[in-house]
């Protein structure tokens, strides 16, 4: 062979993203003089460098070479044992070439980053976060989540409390916050906490999150409450007292009504005695007609009710995920579309390149009738997990469309891009109503009798009184002659 090479330290050990130098020594065993080039076999493109690349060297002569060796910090680096070797092939005999064998040892590599979404949480009796735990090392990360405040004006609970992220994956666990103690009324209050994050064998995590305390009696609940008192005083002691007041009026008045029939009932009675005595007598008498007659008439007031009706709409947080998979070379996209008859307001997305592939992502808004507007477009080659905040909060009403759309490069893997977003959303809810209407009503008194002639009258079941009729006779006398 017209080579030989050495390595001089063929055991290294590394740390992702760090690098290991070992030198390599060349002879020249040949007759002639030859250039020699040298490379590193086995290890993924990019994992090592040989400095100088060739030499040339006389008959006899030898020349050391460095090798570099610098594994990267993504999660694709595999922690363990790598094997390779290093090739020195001579120009002028291709086929001679001679190897070095050694081995690269990957150490395990734990690098967690955390974030709460959204980022502040809203709330009267509790809030609600997601906490996005990603795993940017080269091993399987099983980790704990604990809640603390030191203040103690919170309690925390994390669902799940365990949980093992794959390397380069995001795992979402639910944080729910309660406040200690109530607020009934004045401003809002903030409150402050912590969210610790500890893998096995690895360094703690600390996250900061605030939840906004809203107070149980918003701005306008005194002039409900107010309205709510009026209303009720209304209907215990105002309502039944103007009825009673009316009912008693209508007696009154009934009772003056029988009084005045009864009285012209007497008058009917001394008419028709005077009748009859006048028509025993030979002088004809004209009839009189008398006619009494007496209405009353009690209208009661009507009465309303007012109920106010209550909020039409909630507020409560939101969060989803758009997530799509393209083969390398296409274009794909996924959606969301707003139900019609809501509204969303997003905070914050968090954009993940599962796969560390090269592309574009775009993050798009469609209204209806209107351009796309694009959101967010980033470039895949050097994103891993990264989370961009919406400020302002980006607003979408019902019928829009959120859509992921990945155009994924050829001569690579496919594309596996997802989009977690969080934010608020506003629903309809249904809403009931209520009046209560009363009216009074008005009753005909009764209507005396009248009299005429020789008749009597008669007073009716309905309460009209019904007068009879009659004539009266007329004599005369002769003298015999």
């Amino acid at each position: 062979m017209p080579s030989t090479v050495v390595l001089r330290e063929p055991e290294l050990q590394v740390q992702p993203g760090q690098e290991v130098t070992s030198e390599v020594g060349v002879l020249n065993t040949s007759d002639i003089v030859e250039l020699f080039n040298l490379d590193v076999v086995g290890l993924p493109d990019g994992w090592a460098t040989v400095e100088p690349p060739s030499v040339s060297l006389f008959p006899g002569a030898s020349e050391t070479v460095q090798v570099r060796l610098h594994p990267p910090d993504e999660p694709s680096t595999e922690a363990g044992i790598h094997p390779f070797a290093v090739r020195v092939v001579p120009t002028n005999a291709p086929g001679a070439s001679c190897v070095e064998e050694g081995r690269l040892t990957v150490e395990e590599s734990i690098q967690l980053g955390t974030e709460l979404l959204p980022e502040v949480a809203f709330g009267r009796l509790r809030g609600k976060q997601v906490l996005a735990i990603d795993n940017r090392g080269n091993v399987p990360a099983e980790v704990s989540v604990v809640g603390t405040d030191a203040a103690g004006a919170v309690r925390i609970l994390a669902e799940p409390g365990h949980v093992v992220v794959p390397s380069g994956r995001t795992q979402l666990v639910q944080i729910r916050i309660k406040p200690v103690q109530r607020i009934f009324r004045g401003p809002m209050r903030h409150r402050q906490y912590t969210v610790v994050v500890t893998p096995v064998g690895g360094e703690p995590v600390d996250t900061d999150g605030v939840l906004t305390q809203r107070p149980l009696l918003p701005k306008g609940a005194a002039i409900l409450a107010i309205v709510g008192a009026v209303a009720g005083v209304w209907l215990l002691l105002l309502k039944p007292a103007i009825k009673n007041t009316a009912v008693q009026g209508a007696n009154t008045a009934l009772t003056q009504q029988s009084a005045q029939t009864q009285a012209l009932s007497a008058q009917v009675a001394n008419v028709n005695k005077q009748v009859t005595a006048l028509s025993t007598t030979t002088t004809t008498v004209p009839t009189t007609t008398t006619t009494a007659s007496t209405t009353t008439t009690t209208t009661l007031p009507p009465t309303t009710t007012t109920t106010v009706a209550p909020p039409t709409t909630t507020t409560k947080p939101f969060q989803g995920q758009l997530e799509t998979v393209v083969q390398p070379g296409a274009t794909g996209s996924h959606s969301f579309t707003v139900p019609k008859d809501d509204s969303v307001s997003l905070s914050s997305v968090l954009v993940q390149n599962v796969g560390s592939t090269r592309g574009v992502a775009r993050l798009e808004e469609l209204v209806p009738g209107q351009p796309t507007q694009t959101v967010l477009a980033l470039n895949l080659a050097n994103l891993n997990a990264q989370s961009f905040p919406l400020s302002p909060p980006l607003a979408l009403a019902g019928g829009n469309v959120l859509s992921l759309v990945v155009s994924c490069n050829g001569n690579q893997p496919a594309c596996d891009v997802s989009i977690s977003y969080g934010g608020q959303i506003t629903e309809p809810v249904a809403a009931g109503s209520g009046s209560s209407t009363g009216s009074g009503s008005s009753q005909p008194a009764s209507t005396g009798p009248s009299s005429s002639g020789s008749g009597t009258g008669t007073l009716s079941p309905s309460g009209s009184g019904t007068s009879g009729s009659g004539t009266s006779g007329s004599g005369s006398s002769s003298s015999g002659g």
